[in-house]
Order: structure tokens, then sequence, then C-alpha cells
């Protein structure tokens, strides 16, 4: 078989390649309780991923109100704690047939990208110890976006730093804003699960109108189911 032109897979990092989530959302979860005592429901960091930290404090107190009101100081704290407590609490693992898909598509012609809303310090060193940056050709992270997921401008811009057209791309997502982002990029996507506690009417509710019920054959239980669907993409004329 041969490709006609080429084509580039997008991965998502946390939840998609890497089994990270729930470290996240317990670092969270702690840094809020620490600072300023505030119960997160750990759900909120699987609704909201990819929305820059900053911005996901300021979401989710807009939906349940800290005690008192939270300064830019503190918002800032609560970002380096939690930051400090994923370090210490993370061993992330790779997510199951994550390695094997990206063997397989190191042996064909296509570009692969990650595109994640956490800095770029943090997702070189976690790609390089996990599986090495040397096995992508783009690296999107939110250090180079002015918007954050679901802005279309992260998938916008490592496709345009890909050289290819967006219909010479499929965005492999985990997250309701990820979705979000893809289908506002006007990109074909596929989701995987992996171990969300998210539920289809949980990505309902974050996705516009014009999609819903549109992508319920697009949906994975894990990154390893979606090998088959990918390689045949790649391979299709």
């Amino acid at each position: 078989m041969s490709l006609d032109s080429m084509k580039g897979i997008f991965f998502d990092m946390d939840g998609v390649l890497l089994d990270s989530m729930a470290y996240h959302a317990e670092a969270m979860y702690q840094a809020l309780k620490l600072e300023i005592d505030y119960e997160l429901d750990k759900k909120w960091i699987y609704l909201l991923e990819g929305m820059p930290a900053e911005e996901f404090l300021l979401e989710i107190f807009k939906h349940n109100p800290p005690k008192s009101s939270i300064s830019d100081e503190e918002i800032n704290k609560i970002v380096s704690l939690k930051k400090k407590i994923f370090k210490e609490i993370e061993h992330v693992k790779l997510i199951d047939g994550a390695r094997e898909l990206l063997e397989d598509l190191a042996q064909i012609k296509c570009i692969k990208a990650v595109v994640s809303g956490s800095s770029r310090k943090e997702v070189i060193h976690i790609i390089d110890k996990m599986i090495g940056i040397e096995n992508f050709d783009i690296i999107i992270t939110g250090d180079d976006v002015t918007k954050g997921k679901p802005d279309p401008e992260p998938f916008i811009k490592a496709i345009k730093g890909a050289k290819l057209h967006s219909k010479d791309a499929l965005i492999v997502e985990n997250s309701p804003f990820g979705i979000a982002a893809a289908n506002r990029a006007n990109v074909r996507y596929i989701i995987t699960l992996n171990n969300t506690p998210l539920t289809i009417d949980d990505f309902y509710r974050f996705l516009p109108i014009p999609i819903k019920g549109r992508f319920v054959d697009h949906i994975f239980e894990n990154t390893k189911s979606t090998r088959d669907c990918i390689l045949k993409w790649i391979y299709e004329k």
C-alpha cells in the first residue's frame, strides 16, 4: 500500500498516551484543599481537561464558588502547589496500547504530533521520559498558544506547523473540550475513553448542538482499540 499524500495524527497527551489523569485530579484536589480549604469534585478535571490551569480554577469557581473571593496571587499559588504535588505523587505510565500504536506509526510515513494544554517544560519532560520526543514531529503546548482548548488554536497551529490540510489530519482526544476544539478546527477526530469517569452525556454538555449524535461511532473504549481505525484512515485515499 502507498499513501497518496502525507497525513498526520494529533494526540492529546494526558489520558490518551499517558495514564496520568487520576494524578492530575488528586494533585489539584490537594492543592485546593491546602490553599483555600476547597472541596473539588474531581470530575471537573476530566470535564475541563485541556483548559489552562488558571482558567480551569476560574471556571469551577463559577459553578461552585469558594467561601471567599480568591485573588490572582492565590490562583497562582494553587497552580504552583498543584504542579509540586503532581511531581511528588505521580507514577505515570503509558496508556495500554499507546507504545504499540506509536511503534506501528513509526513504520509509516506520517506526521505524529502531541497537542497538550500543559506547559512546555512539563510536556517535554514527561514525553521524553516516557516515550521519547524523537517519536514526535511536532509538540504544541499551552505555552505555544494564546487560547487553549476548547478554542481550536492549538490544533490549528499544530496542523499548520505540519504543513498539512485539515482533511489530512486526525485528532485523538479523550475530553469534551478537546473534541470541541477539534470540531471548531473542522478536523476529523476520534474519542478514546480509557479510564475517564465521563459519560456520553458529559460530552454532549460541552459540545455545540450540530455535532450532537454525530460522533457516537467515533468513540473507543481505550487507546489500544483505536489502532485499526487509525491505520485504516491513514491508508484511505
